[in-house]
């Protein structure tokens, strides 16, 4: 699934709940209950760009980055298997 699918299922789902249900009246409205109501009380927020920006977009980490490329490498390949094909939030801690 692309981007634009994602977000057309997004659409689709919140026309189901509030537009089909006559909550409101429009998809945009549907999608802006959908956001408020669902999304929103159930997203983790992350400071990732300020993260990115202070501590790892550096020279110093390229330099670590780039000398353990291969072993990197390596690490990626064999963590995915056929039935494991994503890496999630949770895999990271």
């Amino acid at each position: 699934m692309i981007r634009y699918e994602f977000f057309e299922a997004l659409v689709r789902l919140a026309g189901l709940m509030y537009k089909d249900t006559k909550i409101t009246k429009t998809y945009a409205e549907a999608f802006q209950n959908f956001i408020s109501e669902i999304i929103e009380p159930n997203y983790d927020w992350a400071p990732g760009q300020e993260w990115r920006d202070l501590e790892l977009w550096n020279l110093e980490i390229n330099d670590l980055f780039h000398a353990n490329l291969d072993y990197i490498r390596r690490i990626w390949v064999s963590y995915f298997t056929p039935s494991k094909k994503f890496f999630s939030k949770d895999d990271a801690h």
